[in-house]
């Protein structure tokens, strides 16, 4: 996987728009996008998957990050881009859930990372 060079303008939109804001609330260790928008098989209806990996979630309990990280990041509020369908983890469970077949390992082993290549080689998951 490499960063980023997506030929998707809504990825590329997403990316140059809230790269910046991401990394300063949440300080993410990696964000990946997978699915169709990732594979190239995006319809104008596809939303954009992404994993995004944070110690910041520690504190949040599972069944809101989604919703809490949308409404910080503004993306909620976003019409300029489709559905953004984040799944949220901490380090240690993204690490977990690349030692079993889990959509964690899926979506890295067919996945695009946005950006956090240090964390990734840490991980020594650059490469599916």
């Amino acid at each position: 996987m490499t960063n980023i060079s997506s030929s998707d303008a809504q990825v590329d939109l997403l990316v140059r728009k809230y790269k910046d804001k991401i990394e300063m609330l949440y300080r993410p260790k990696v964000v990946w996008l997978f699915g169709s928008r990732a594979s190239g098989a995006a319809t104008k209806h596809s939303d954009i998957d992404l994993i995004v990996v944070s110690s910041r979630f520690s504190s949040v309990r599972h069944l809101k990050r989604r919703s809490t990280f949308l409404r910080e990041t503004g993306l909620a509020n976003e019409y300029d881009l489709p559905v953004v369908d984040p799944l949220c983890y901490t380090p240690e469970e993204y690490s977990a859930g690349l030692q079993q077949p889990t959509i964690v390992a899926e979506a890295i082993a067919s996945g695009v990372r946005l950006f956090g290549q240090e964390f990734v080689a840490q991980t020594g998951r650059i490469e599916p």
